[in-house]
Formats: structure tokens, C-alpha cells, sequence
């Protein structure tokens, strides 16, 4: 076999060792449940122990929506199953109609349940795969043969080398498997993984800078660039605009940053790849084409959304959360529960052996020009990444203004969060780690490892079970030929507890999309027409009131046209002060109080119902 065609070979079972030893590790590390039960138990939990399963009920919910439009040829992003009367834009939601339209044969033959802890379980580790890729190309070397005119062939009789099978791993490689588990098992991953896979599947941001650097370094020509880099952000946008935007802002930086540093021909070739990367976002408007119209011709429903003040607290740094295993030293100083934001948006946590070692990484790298555009990257990041003032153990400092105080009013951009930015730095630490690891000399290698091993220790995610598997919440009417009886097959019923307080996304799901909704789950803002009902809606999702309800709630009723109430047995809540006003006797039947509304005549009068 030639040397380049054995090179090529080797490099592609290198590559497919490392993403099924990633596979193994995401399933052992998250999916220890969910493996044993698959259909009735899913990945994560929620941020918090009173709502868990709540986020991940919702993306069940879309995960089955696409499926069912997809395989009866309808209208996959609008709904008006949900947030009756007028349904639901899900262009403006985060429904991930690319992976659910990729899982969906996964779905019509085993179900949304699966489909959701499968694309739980490859997020990480395809991930850690690709960012494996990009410092593979980062740390490459002279590992690759030269090109080299074909060899004369051997004379008659001369012996013959045997061919060699390729290596599964080389030392070469071990260096981008470290930046790949970086990544893809860090802090981020490791808090998106709880219940936001839109957030954990970030797999296409390192294969955007790789794209990048590969054409920056001529391996790809122009039009394959601009083609194969406008795809890939059509793919990010189905996946979560979110994060579209921001890799577009961070890779603007990340160019501009590596143009400053370089003078002459080198800074117009920056400035050249950045000219086509620009260009590939006219193919990727080409190819999300069908979105677009659909996000701007029909509107925003969250359009008031801003979230300048959601940054990063900085005791995450060195505090870490729950969901790991070790608590961190700053835990000796600041308490991981008055941190700023939920569970999920902490993932900025590094720990002090991850800070040692990008210290001696940029102190080895101090005269180099990758080692002074990393970090200022992650200046950058980290600066962004604060919102826009400092939090301290969520305390905030509004007197002390940030940049993203005024670049977070930006269209698009005001509806990132910025504790996420977090995704920039932890790819920059897996390059810059890769970077420092393949650079060590033989004598100082085995301490650089060791270091990566109390890395690896420090990041360890949490073996609770009850952090990485939710069991899915059944109720036995939903799969009863009795639910007709009370819900007429279309109807519009109000599901509680509501919103994201409750499983009624699911439910919905459980019962084949028997009826309409009231509400959901699509989005924690609440939309617009819903705006009036805005304090019963907060005592629907089980919260204490004061005030008289009962007149919001006829109207609520009578606007949404719901004929039925579906209350969860067990859920906390005032439901007997909010509820028993309505004059309606609950019927108790396989696990919900059913209240009929329609045809009872206390109700009528109360409401204003017309009779049936």
C-alpha cells in the first residue's frame, strides 16, 4: 500500500477508535439509566429537583412533532396544538428540527422517549469528536508523508514489505483525543447534557473552525470552503439559532483577533477567508431558506426577550455544581446554591488544576503567535461572558457596566444568554490543551499528562442517578380508552400544573395528540395574547396568589376555549381555592382530576361556557 494512501487509512481508523471511545464514555458517564430502561426513562433531570423532566418533556414533545409532520407531509415549524387559540410559531422556539428530522425513523419506530436519549447521548461525544478533529489539525505535524512521485517499481525476485494495518491510535494522536474530551466532558457539556440537548449538541462549532483553519491553511479550495462552511451553519441553524448567532460573533472576533496579530500578505489572507466565510452565510440563508420565512413572516412571540443581565457568576470558576463530582476549592469560600442562574447555565466551572495548566500553556506559548491569539480569545470570551455587569455569588453589580450591556441590545444577540459563551472558551481550552500537550519535550511530558489527569478528575461529572435519568411520567388515562369519554377527540384542554412546571408537553404526546393545549411549553416566555393572564398564569403553574381569580380564569377559559381541566394528582399547588370557584365536581381517573367544563351548568353561569 502506498505511504500516503497507508496514512489516509490510518488516520480514518484513528478518528472512528476515538469517536466510539467517546460513544462508550458519554453512555457510561450519562446513560447508565437510561440504557437499562429506554423507553421509559430519560437523560438528565431538570435545574432543579422540583421541576425535573420539565425542559426535557418539551423537546420530547418537538422530537415527536417533527416526525409526525415529516411523515404526513405537513407544515413541521407551526402548531396549533399548543398555546391555543392561535397556536405557536416554533421557528422562534427551541425545537431542533434538524436532529429530530435525523432521528425521526428512530422515532416512528420506537418512539420520541428513545429519540431524545439518543441524541442526549451522541451530543457529547460527537462533540468531543469534532473538536478532536480540529486540534488534530491544530497539533499537525510532520505525521502526514510527503507527496512524493510513485517509487520505481521492485526488481524480479526482490522481497516484498508486508502491508502494515493501520493503527487505531497513534501518539500523535493522543494530544487532540485530551483537547477532544476537554470539550466534550467539561463543565459546559456537562450542564447542557442535564436537559438541553440544543445547547449540548454544539458539535458543528468546532467543525466550523475547522473548516476555517483548513482553508486559512490552503487545504481546501474556495468554492468547496464556502459551500461545505454555508451547510454547516444551515445545520447550526436548525439546530439552535442561539448558538448560530454566537459562533457567527465569536468567529468575527476569533478572525479579527488573528488578523491583528499578523502583518503583510498574512493579515489579507485572514482577511480573505474571512470575505468567504461571510459568503457562506448566503448559502446557509439559501439552504435555511424555509426557516427564515417562517421565523420572520409570522413574527416573534418572545420578540420583548433580552438577557444582557443572565452572565456567568464568577464564583463558578472555581465552584463547581452538582452535577460534579468533586466541589472545587472555591467551595471553601462560596456556596455552589446562591450562584447566579439555574443548574444548567453554570458551565463556566474550570477548576484550579484546568487554570494551572492554561497558565503554563500561555506561558510556553508567551512568543508564539497561536499561544498569544488564544489567549486573547479567551480574554475576550471570558469579558463577554459576564453579561452586562459583574455577579459575584448572585449578587450583581449593575453600577459596573460591560460590554454585552450594550452589544446584548443588538437584533438576534439580545436573546443570547451570556453564561453560554462559555462553549467559546471551553473549545479554546481543548486547542490550547492539545497545543501544550503535544508540545512537551520527553522530559517534561509525564508531568503535563499527570496534570491532565487532575484535570480530568477536577471535571468528573456526578455518578448521582437522579442528576442523569428522570423516569417519563405515564399517567394511565392518557393510554385509556376513557380519555375520549372526558376529552372529545380535537378538544382544548388546560393541562396542569402548567407550563414548565408540569409534564403537560408530554402528556400530550402520551395521549397521541388527542387534544389542543392551553398553554405548553415552547418557550418560558410568555406570549403575547397570553400577556393579560400573566398572574393566573403563574398560579396555574402552582404558585401561592392572593387575589380573586376566578373572573382571569373564565376568561382565560373562554379565550383558549378549553372544555376540560386535566389537574395531576399529587401536584403542588392551591388548586382547591384556584379551582373549586368553577362550581365543577372533579371526577379522580387514571392519575389526573378531570373538571368537564362544558355542560355544567354552575360553570355556565359562572363563565359564561355555552352549554353542550
Amino acid at each position: 500500500m502506498p505511504a500516503r494512501r497507508r496514512w489516509h487509512v490510518g488516520r480514518r481508523a484513528e478518528a472512528a477508535s476515538a469517536l466510539g471511545g467517546y460513544l462508550v464514555l458519554s453512555v457510561l458517564l450519562y446513560g447508565r439509566g437510561a440504557l437499562l430502561r429506554p423507553s421509559s426513562v430519560l437523560v438528565g433531570s431538570g435545574p432543579s429537583r422540583a421541576s425535573a423532566g420539565h425542559d426535557q418533556s418539551g423537546f420530547v414533545w418537538f422530537i415527536e412533532w417533527i416526525a409526525r409532520s415529516i411523515a404526513h407531509l405537513r407544515d413541521p415549524l407551526s402548531t396549533v396544538a399548543i398555546y391555543a387559540p392561535h397556536g405557536w410559531n416554533l421557528a422562534w422556539a427551541t425545537s431542533i428540527p434538524g436532529p429530530a428530522a435525523m432521528l425521526t425513523p428512530v422515532t416512528l419506530l420506537a418512539g420520541p422517549i428513545v429519540s431524545y436519549d439518543v441524541l442526549a447521548l451522541i451530543a457529547p461525544a460527537l462533540s468531543a469528536w469534532a473538536a478532536y478533529l480540529l486540534c488534530r489539525e491544530a497539533t499537525r505535524r510532520s505525521d502526514q508523508p510527503a507527496v512524493t512521485h510513485a517509487a520505481p517499481p521492485a526488481p524480479t525476485g526482490a522481497p516484498v514489505d508486508a502491508p502494515r494495518p493501520p493503527r487505531l491510535l497513534s501518539a500523535a494522536a493522543a494530544p487532540a483525543i485530551a483537547g477532544g474530551l476537554l470539550f466534550g466532558f467539561g463543565s459546559y457539556e456537562t450542564a447542557e447534557t442535564i436537559n438541553h440537548p440544543n445547547l449540548a449538541f454544539v458539535a458543528l462549532v468546532p467543525t466550523v473552525a475547522l473548516l476555517v483553519l483548513r482553508r486559512h491553511r490552503a487545504r481546501m479550495s474556495r468554492p468547496r470552503f464556502i459551500l461545505a462552511l454555508g451547510a454547516v451553519l444551515a445545520a447550526q441553524m436548525l439546530t439552535s439559532t442561539e448558538i448560530l448567532a454566537t459562533t457567527v460573533m465569536f468567529g468575527a472576533i476569533a478572525l479579527a483577533l488573528w488578523g491583528a496579530l499578523l502583518r503583510g500578505p498574512a493579515a489579507r489572507a485572514v482577511a480573505h477567508t474571512a470575505v468567504e466565510a461571510a459568503a457562506s452565510l448566503g448559502v446557509a440563508a439559501v439552504l435555511g431558506a424555509p426557516f427564515l420565512y417562517q421565523a420572520f413572516h409570522f413574527g416573534n412571540p418572545v420578540q420583548a426577550l433580552t438577557e444582557v443581565g443572565s452572565g456567568l457568576d464568577l464564583a463558578n470558576l472555581l465552584t463547581a455544581t452538582r452535577a460534579t463530582l468533586l466541589p472545587g476549592v472555591g467551595a471553601i469560600f462560596w456556596s455552589a446554591r446562591r450562584m447566579h442562574s439555574t443548574l444548567t447555565e453554570q458551565g463556566a466551572y474550570l477548576g484550579l488544576p484546568l487554570i494551572v495548566m492554561l497558565g503554563a500553556f500561555g506561558w510556553s506559548f508567551r512568543r508564539t503567535l497561536a499561544g498569544r491569539w488564544l489567549i486573547a480569545f479567551i480574554a475576550c470570551v471570558l469579558v463577554l461572558a459576564l453579561g452586562g455587569w459583574p455577579i459575584v455569588q448572585g449578587l450583581g453589580f449593575p453600577s459596573i457596566p460591560l460590554p454585552w450591556r450594550l452589544i446584548g441590545q443588538l437584533p438576534l444577540l439580545r436573546f443570547a444568554v451570556p453564561s453560554r459563551f462559555t462553549l467559546y472558551l471551553w473549545l479554546a481550552l481543548a486547542v490550547a490543551g492539545s497545543l501544550w500537550l503535544a508540545d512537551g519535550l520527553p522530559a517534561r511530558s509525564l508531568l503535563r499528562w499527570a496534570l491532565l489527569a487532575l484535570v480530568a478528575v477536577s471535571l468528573m461529572p456526578s455518578p448521582a442517578s437522579t442528576l442523569w435519568s428522570t423516569n417519563v411520567d405515564r399517567p394511565a388515562l392518557l393510554h385509556s380508552h376513557a380519555l375520549a369519554r372526558y376529552v372529545p377527540q380535537g378538544s382544548t384542554v388546560l393541562a396542569l400544573p402548567y407550563g414548565s412546571q408540569g409534564d403537560s408537553m408530554l402528556w400530550q404526546v402520551e395521549a397521541g395528540f388527542a387534544y389542543r393545549m392551553a398553554g405548553g411549553y415552547a418557550s418560558f416566555q410568555t406570549p403575547p395574547d397570553y400577556m393579560r393572564f400573566k398572574h393566573l398564569l403563574h398560579a396555574l403553574s402552582g404558585n401561592a396568589f392572593k387575589h380573586q381569580l376566578t373572573p382571569r380564569l373564565c376568561a382565560f377559559l373562554r379565550y383558549t376555549g378549553a372544555t376540560a381541566i386535566l389537574l395531576r394528582d399529587g401536584a403542588r399547588g392551591s388548586w382547591r381555592q384556584l379551582l373549586h370557584p368553577l362550581g365543577v365536581t372533579p371526577i379522580a381517573v387514571g392519575g389526573f382530576h378531570v373538571y368537564r367544563l362544558a355542560g355544567s351548568g354552575q360553570t355556565l353561569l359562572r363563565c359564561g361556557f355555552a352549554g353542550s
